[in-house]
């Protein structure tokens, strides 16, 4: 596929059902905990179990995923940190800063480009494969990521205890489990998970859309793009290296590298609100990362499709 082909075909349909989230926002002023929710505690769950308990994963798999992830994301704190301390950031807008480089969009824009990136008879693989990354990087964000917004106002305890109130670690489990005793599925609750996870493509994107909408952003600080160029340039590249290093071949080497070159996740902003930091400074990285991609992310897959 050339370039072209991929923003076309992958990234266009992804930006467009963005632009109508926006627009929908703007008009009707949608419930955007509401859309949030049903992804969170409904839809992801059902594509989480239906991708795992169809495919070939094994254990060894799922964790060298989670691996990767996690060592991974504590480069890309290492980075930020760095660069944050060198140009002599404020505690908020550090906070902010190494936020929006480490926390990426596996949800609302990951997913998404996943189905459309790997479709065809791989779409399975593929999918479970970068639902596992989500599970990592959802863990990562309600531990680090919860730790460093609160300036240690939220005990560590309390920080990584939150993954635990989300349904995805549980379906992950409870997946293995039938997988692995091969225990077999009604067909009316497979059938209906799976009509849950396809639909979940287009809510993601509409729900993204509509966060945005609602972002205050005022681009006047240079450094956001240092931000930008942590998250769209540099986590790809260092993903790619570490697949090189660790071995990693083909498809999972692939999704992995697609599924973490992904904008800022939203979930910066919110971070900020919650815990009194740099809110301007974290939606203005979510929405610069956000647009840039459509070019660095048609980069990315053209490359992990043509040389990976």
């Amino acid at each position: 596929m050339n370039l072209l082909h991929i923003f076309v075909n992958i990234l266009l349909p992804t930006f467009i059902l963005i632009g109508g989230g926006f627009m929908l926002q703007k008009k009707f002023s949608l419930s955007i905990q509401t859309m949030t929710r049903l992804q969170i505690y409904f839809m992801i769950p059902s594509l989480l179990f239906v991708n795992i308990y169809k495919s070939s994963l094994s254990g060894e798999m799922i964790g060298s995923i989670a691996a990767f992830g996690v060592v991974l994301f504590f480069f890309m704190v290492m980075f930020s940190t760095g660069a944050s301390k060198l140009l002599r950031f404020n505690r908020p807008k550090e906070k902010a800063f190494v936020n929006s480089v480490v926390l990426v969009n596996q949800a609302n824009f990951g997913i998404p480009v996943i189905a459309l990136a790997f479709a065809g008879e791989h779409a399975a693989t593929a999918m479970s494969i970068h639902m596992i990354s989500l599970m990592t990087g959802n863990f990562l964000t309600n531990s680090f990521g919860l730790y460093n917004a609160s300036s240690s106002n939220l005990s560590g305890k309390d920080a990584v205890m939150n993954v635990f109130k989300l349904p995805m670690i549980y379906m992950i489990i409870l997946s293995l489990v039938f997988k692995g005793f091969k225990i077999p599925v009604p067909g009316p609750i497979i059938q209906s998970m799976s009509v849950a996870g396809t639909g979940l493509v287009a809510l993601a994107l509409l729900t993204l859309g509509a966060q945005l909408a609602e972002t205050k952003v005022r681009i006047k600080e240079p450094s956001l793009y240092l931000s930008n160029f942590f998250r769209l340039m540099v986590a790809p590249l260092l993903a790619f290296g570490m697949t090189r290093i660790a071995g990693i071949e083909g498809l999972m080497a692939q999704v992995l590298i697609v599924g973490l070159a992904g904008p800022s996740a939203i979930n910066s902003v919110l971070l900020a609100v919650e815990f009194d930091g740099d809110v301007a400074y974290a939606s203005e990285t979510v929405f610069t990362s956000t647009v840039l991609s459509a070019l660095s992310v048609t980069t990315v897959i053209y490359f992990v499709l043509n040389y990976v």
